[in-house]
């Protein structure tokens, strides 16, 4: 299941992750009450797809937080301020693929935290 949210995404169009750039991604395990920071793609899309647990996802200019839960996903514009969030008891498990530059970290430069 995916969502879709008008004033934020337009997932529509084919060919929109990484528009013929490289895509990279990765994996992240987010224990209890942790969270990736406040980040952005410079000129990239990024795409989540959550595998176990639920996020909490905080968008720039998006008034209410999404909630993801497995296999939700998400589309998220380039250059767009983003973090997502463990509000819950258990592990949230997800993959992400980004399409163009590397990130830039907003809060502390703390880095995005790699599945082991």
């Amino acid at each position: 299941m995916s969502i879709y949210i008008p004033a934020v995404i337009d997932a529509r169009k084919p060919g929109f992750l990484g528009k013929g750039k490289k895509v990279r991604g990765g994996s992240v395990r987010l224990a209890p009450g942790e969270s990736v920071g406040e980040h952005s793609t410079i000129e990239g899309e990024e795409f989540i797809l959550v595998l176990e647990g639920k996020a909490r996802i905080t968008i720039q200019n998006h008034a209410e937080p999404i909630y993801l839960q497995k296999d939700h996903c998400l589309f998220i514009p380039q250059n767009t301020i983003h973090n997502v969030q463990n509000d819950t008891n258990e592990a949230l498990i997800y993959v992400y693929f980004v399409g163009g530059k590397k990130e830039k970290k907003k809060e502390n430069n703390a880095p995005m935290k790699e599945a082991s």
